[in-house]
This record gives structure tokens, sequence and C-alpha cells, in this order.
């Protein structure tokens, strides 16, 4: 299959005549090096147009580390969804942990994707110019997006919310007010199928609408052999019910849409913008390459050793499995959201833009195998002999063995039993205001963030599962086992400002100023491991 890269440019200047932007096609990529030279020329170049500064402007022309990919690129290089844009910036890299939905963004060393609600995410993602509070939110699929923007660094005096190492802008393309239809379809191995189209609307008087549609899906690479099997996680947290473990792992079935209308009433355009993503993935599979030799470790190592004995499977290997027995089952995210973004023309020069966003989402209770150690069978019965100090060395075999002490057909153990879910909402404002003149370029601008958001987390460590059930046990203090259930509540004021100074034509100073209030509210209803839970 050949592959094609077209446009992506990356740059990073301090005057705005020091920009090249980077374009590759499969052609130019077999061509001789004075050739690529020859494309690398900023004659050859077409203009891209960018908002990395708040503002349109040519991707040439703006003095900030930006990767400017067009729509046409989106395509080509097959980016169906945000964690597709990893490689595609310098220093930007994304990961999912396993879980499809929980990506972990890095931009220049500087990560964050962790599950816990009360930590802010380090890389900033916006939709329209609206920050997007949770990375657990934020992998939505792309169904019509005119144009992704990277920034590496951070990015507080030009965005409400602040970002220490970057922030990916996520545009969407305008109504065009005329009537078309868009499409594609692709199929693939493992029955993957996507498809996306994407409607514009004939103009009804100073509104233009459109709407889009995409459907995404894959069975899933690996086979799990305990696929159908299931766990009751009730006794725990009844809203956990029973979860059924996947019969493929790494598959995915998505469902997204986006409608935009857009009024223009003169010096003042309104855009209103609604997106929903219904999400159902299963996590990656996962296998053991060893225990860890901790203190842990050296309780589960002799379990893992006797799993031929007991039936178990280990998943272990230093090299690839093709099946694996993962405690692992589907995970339904839905995402969605509104926004309202209000720009007024005052003047040649001056413009006012206000965006008002309200987002939610809701991620349904899941478990997924982390540790891989959901294919162990052990008992409750053959722990505590194990773990009694007062049983002679010399019995312990045989009361390891002892018919009373043997696993059923639907008992199991794990080393790391996770489950979780939790749900969000947040909405925010902020304002802006725009002054350009010969001389000096401003942005300024006040933002306003509230978000409310419960999390519930199931933690089993060196956990015995009798016939398929979670019970809790007085081990449940001694190795930290439990359910943890807080409420994160957070808001942020930020008032912010950026100038550039056009000292020459080949010179412009750049300086910036933020002011941030944040009041944060951590509401811890029980810990994992606290008796109570017991």
């Amino acid at each position: 299959m050949q592959l094609k890269f077209l446009a992506m440019a990356g740059v990073s200047i301090l005057a705005t005549s020091a920009a090249h932007a980077q374009v590759t096609t499969s052609d130019q990529a077999q061509a001789p090096a004075a050739a690529r030279e020859s494309a690398l020329s900023s004659d050859s170049l077409a203009e891209i147009v960018v908002t990395a500064q708040r503002r349109e402007e040519s991707l040439q022309k703006v003095p900030v580390a930006v990767t400017a990919i067009g729509s046409e690129q989106i395509d080509l290089l097959r980016v169906t969804n945000v964690k597709n844009l990893a490689g595609l910036a310098p220093s930007l890299q994304i990961a999912t942990q396993g879980l499809q939905s929980n990506p972990s963004i890095s931009i220049r060393g500087i990560a964050s994707g962790v599950s816990n609600n009360a930590v802010d995410p380090k890389v900033g993602i916006y939709l329209d110019g609206v920050y997007i509070g949770r990375t657990t939110g934020s992998i939505f699929d792309l169904a019509d997006i005119q144009r992704v923007e990277v920034l590496r660094g951070p990015q507080g005096t030009l965005f409400g919310r602040n970002a220490t190492s970057g922030a990916i802008s996520l545009i969407s393309a305008p109504p065009t007010g005329e009537f078309g239809v868009r499409g594609t379809v692709s199929y693939g191995n493992s029955k993957a199928l996507r498809g996306k189209v994407t409607i514009d609307l004939p103009q009804l008087g100073p509104f233009s609408f459109k709407v889009s549609y995409l459907h995404d899906q894959i069975a899933g690479d690996y086979n799990n052999s305990i696929g159908g099997q299931t766990i009751n996680l009730s006794l725990r947290d009844p809203s956990f019910g029973t979860q059924t473990f996947a019969n493929k792992l790494g598959g995915r079935n998505i469902d997204g849409g986006q409608l935009a209308v857009r009024g223009e009433f003169g010096n003042l355009v309104a855009d209103y913008r609604f997106d929903y993503t219904d999400s159902r993935t299963v996590g990656r599979a996962m296998q053991s390459f060893g225990v860890i030799p901790d203190q842990s470790g050296q309780i589960l190592q002799p379990i893992v050793s006797l799993q031929p004995l007991l039936g178990g499977t280990t998943n272990l290997s230093s090299d690839r499995l093709t099946t694996v027995a993962n405690a692992t089952s589907v995970e339904h995210v839905v995402t969605q959201g509104h926004s309202l973004s209000l720009t007024l023309h005052a003047s040649d020069a001056f413009t006012v833009k206000s965006i008002t966003a309200y987002r939610k989402f809701k991620q349904d209770p899941n478990i997924y195998d982390l540790a891989s150690t959901g294919g162990l069978r052990f008992s409750f019965g053959q722990l505590g002999t194990f773990l009694d100090p007062t049983i002679p060395a010399a019995q312990k075999g045989a009361l390891l063995f002892s018919p009373a002490n043997i696993p059923g057909p639907n008992d199991s153990f794990f080393s790391l039993l996770t489950a979780r879910s939790t749900r969000q909402w947040q909405i925010s404002q902020e304002v802006q205001f725009q002054l350009s003149e010969d001389a000096y370029d401003l942005t300024a601008g006040a933002f306003y963030f509230h978000e409310n958001s419960p999390a519930t987390d199931i933690l089993g460590i060196l956990e015995p599962v009798p016939g398929g059930v979670v019970v809790p046990s007085p081990l449940d203090a001694v190795f930290g086992s439990g359910v943890t259930r807080t409420l994160s509540i957070n808001n942020s004021m930020a008032g912010y400002a950026q100038g550039t100074l056009h000292v020459t034509d080949k010179l412009d100073i750049t300086g910036g100023l933020r002011y941030t209030i944040d009041d944060r509210e951590l509401v811890i209803y029980s810990v994992s491991g606290d008796r109570a839970d017991s």
C-alpha cells in the first residue's frame, strides 16, 4: 500500500521570515535529494491558514512552534481519531495505556493522561475553541474536521485554560451554505468497516446547516480464551453488576455525529455546534513477561508457578502470544458537547468573540485486566493456607491440593483487579478581544471553567474470585483491596493577553501575561483498603 504525506507542516520560528514548512509526497520521497530540497522551498508551498494565535494567519508567518494538518491530509494519513495524531508532529506522542478511551498525550516529554479526575491534563485539547477537561472523554472520532493544529510549548497567554506542554486544536469545517454531499467508505481486515458522510444544506435566510455522521468498527485482533465468562462485582458496588469478558480484544464499534449551524447577521456571525460520539471499545490484549520481585511478587510467584497443576493460564511469555486470557469487558463511553460562538467584527481592526460551551461524558462500569492475571486459578482456601505462618511447610503442599481447597471451574485469581466507572460534565465561557493594527497585534481574553466529575474505582490485590463473584474479605485491609469513590469539583477563572510589536518587516517582539485563580475540591467518600469497604 502506498501512503501519501501531503502538506504536513512543522514550524518553529522567532521571526516571521524564517518559516519553512515541510512537504513530502510519495513521489518526492523517491526523488533525488535536490528535488526534495526544491520541494521544501517556500515558493512551492500553498498557503496554509491556521488559528494558532486565535486569529487566522498564514502558517509561514506564525512565530510559534505549530504543526498544521488539513482535511485532505487527515484523510490521506488515515487520521480517524485523536490518537492517530501520534508522530505527525515533532515531540508529540499518544498512547492509550491499553484502554482505548484513556490516552496518555506527551508533548516535549511532558505527559498527561492519568485516569484520576483530580489531575488536570498537561496537554490541552480544544474542539472549535472549547477546552476538553478530561482526557477520558477526548478520544472521540473525527467526523468532519477541517484542520488539526498541534502547538508545542506553554499556551497560557493565548488559550483560556492553561496548557503546560502544549495544545491540540481541532477545527471543524463551517457550513458552506450550498448543497453538497461528501462521503467515504473503507473496508479492511478483521471486519474493519469505516464510513462517513457530510451533507451541506442550501442556505435558508441568514442560516447555513451541515450534518455529519461517522461509523467505525473492527472486530479485534486477539482471541480471548476466557471470552464469554463473567465476573460479578455487585458485592463491591451494585452499579457494576456482572461484567462479561470480551471474545475479541482490541475491537471497537463507534458511531459519531456532528451538527453545525451558522447564522450571519451583518458584522455578527453565530456558530452553533453539536457533537456526539457513542463508543464501545475493548482494551488491548495484555500479557506478562514475569513477576516483579517485590513484596507482593514473593507471594504471587509461587501461585504463578502452580498454574500448570491447577489448570490456569499465566499469559507468561517473552514472545508475543496469539491468544491470551484477559478479564476485560467492553468499555462504553458516550461523549457529547454543545457550543455557541459569537464573533462580532466591530471594525476592520477590532473583533470580539464569545465561546459558550457545555460538554459531558459517561463511562459505564467496565473491567480491564491490566496485570493480565485473569486466567489464574487459586482459591481462598489455598491463599489462606499459603499465608498462614502457623502451618508447617511440610503440610502446606498437601493442604494446597486437598479437594476442599482446589479451585472450582469458575474460580479465578487476580494479582491486580481493576474496574472503573466515571462521568463528567463541564461548562465554560470565554470572551476574546482581538486588535490588529499595522504596528502591533493584541489578543486578550477572560475565561471561566467549571467541572463536576465523580468516579468509582474497584481495586483487588491478590484477590481470589470464588465462583466468578468478588467477595469482600478481611484480606482487603491487608492488601488494599476495595472501592474508592471520589468527586472532583474544579473552578477556574483566568485573564490572559498576548501582544506582538512589529518592529520591522522581519522582526517581531511578542510578550504575554496570564492570571489564574483555581478553586479545586476533591471529595473522598471511600478509599480502597478501608475496613468500611469490607
